[in-house]
């Protein structure tokens, strides 16, 4: 790059980044301020709230990122404008389009960057939020949870209300195992075999088509429940935390037959491969707005549309996903 396409990539990296540092430093306090007391009810250290809040930035980074690079970008060109700087360029004949050349190059290495945070970074830092979350959480995601259901590979039906990554159980279950015989369980662990249940109630279906209670036990094995491993992977894993390869594979091949879940599948397959996008996106809208800044003018209505056009987008993108 030329001395002054340089000039104006550092400036932009050196906005952005402080942007970036700004807004999620803000992001930290306003939510540790909200969760501290239930921080300091589950007995959390400082590592622990420090490591979770650095895996929290990999899970805002597909927002937080294009927003800071937009706001960058609009800052630079705009105190460009107002030094003379631009006009200094274009009266030496260099052509409008190749201003944008710096902050395309800077928008291209953010959307390489969300790309490997989308293939590396956020699943395994999902890994390690989902558990926290199960863990501090627990009692606002059980109020807030909606009913879930499993079909098993002998036609019967598990339906539980939460599942809590930390422990590895459900919670809340009943497995349907026929239209007369239902088992309820206050919580199940898959992980043994064959898996158990806690304080398990076995109702049977009368004639009349009432269920009736038959047995009640704290602990009770339950050897007809059978997990299928990818059965069990769709129940506990979000299509959201899977890498774009792991997605690509597991992608369904006939549309027209694909199940809910493997219609999520396909729609983060799409939106990862889609959001790096934004990091450009963000550079070529506002430019024309903010090439034709003038020092007489307000700033504001060039920051204020950005800003709207981009949550507006976001929101609509987040509203389809």
């Amino acid at each position: 790059m030329k001395l002054w396409q340089r000039y104006f990539f550092f400036e932009s990296l050196k906005f952005f980044l402080v942007i970036v540092t700004g807004f999620y430093l803000l992001f930290v306090v306003i939510d540790f301020s909200v969760h501290s007391r239930l921080f300091q009810s589950a007995s959390l250290g400082w590592q622990e709230i420090a490591s979770y809040y650095a895996f929290q930035l990999s899970d805002r980074a597909e927002m937080l990122l294009p927003f800071s690079l937009m706001l960058a970008v609009v800052k630079v060109l705009t105190q460009l404008v107002a030094r003379g700087e631009i006009t200094a360029l274009l009266a030496a004949g260099v052509k409008r389009r190749s201003l944008l050349y710096p902050f395309l190059v800077l928008g291209t290495l953010v959307a390489l960057l969300l790309c490997s945070n989308f293939e590396w970074v956020y699943p395994l830092a999902s890994k390690r939020i989902q558990p926290f979350q199960d863990r501090v959480f627990r009692g606002v995601r059980q109020r807030l949870s909606h009913l879930h259901c499993i079909s098993l590979a002998d036609d019967s039906r598990l339906i539980y209300q939460n599942y809590d990554g930390a422990s590895g159980c459900f919670f809340d279950v009943y497995w349907l195992k026929d239209e007369f015989e239902t088992i309820r369980a206050s919580r199940l662990d898959p992980s043994c075999s064959p898996p158990i249940g806690i304080y398990v109630d076995k109702l049977v279906r009368k004639e009349s088509g009432e269920l009736t209670l038959i047995s009640s036990s704290q602990e009770l094995p339950l050897d007809g429940l059978k997990f299928d491993t990818e059965v069990l992977f769709h129940a506990t894993v979000a299509p959201k935390s899977l890498p774009i390869s792991e997605l690509w594979h597991r992608r369904p091949t006939h549309l027209n037959l694909c199940s809910n879940r493997e219609s999520a599948l396909l729609t983060w397959f799409y939106a990862k491969l889609a959001l790096p996008l934004l990091a450009l996106l963000v550079i070529l809208a506002p430019a024309p707005y903010a090439l034709n800044f003038r020092r007489d003018r307000n700033i504001f209505p060039v920051y204020g549309l950005s800003v709207a056009l981009f949550l507006f987008s976001f929101a609509l993108f987040d509203a389809i996903v």
